[in-house]
């Protein structure tokens, strides 16, 4: 999608989708220092991360086709996971840990 993000059509979409696309983008050696779309769905991610830390995203993004926070803007353990598994992936740790402690 234009704002970086990878629509999934299995998991709650995409948070789902960009982490397989992180992995994807990963085993090809793309990192955020050598390839923008891993940046663009870095910040994509980075800018939904909620204030206890946490992700959450709405079963509605899969429908509208477009991210929707869970509502009350609460975070989802599995999605969570996901996004940080794609966070990892992507090379976060290396450039910069605070998102993911």
């Amino acid at each position: 999608m234009p704002d970086g993000s990878w629509y999934g059509n299995w998991g709650v979409c995409f948070t789902y989708g960009t982490w397989f696309a992180l992995r994807g983008l990963a085993a090809a050696s793309k990192t955020y220092h050598n390839c923008l779309a891993v940046r663009k769905v870095v910040d994509f991610l980075l800018k939904l991360q909620l204030d206890d830390s946490g992700w959450g995203e709405s079963y509605l993004s899969c429908s509208d086709k477009k991210y929707t926070p869970l509502e009350g803007n609460q975070s989802n353990l599995i999605q969570t996971g996901w996004t940080l598994m794609g966070l990892i992936h992507s090379g976060q740790a290396e450039r910069d840990p605070t998102p993911l402690h």
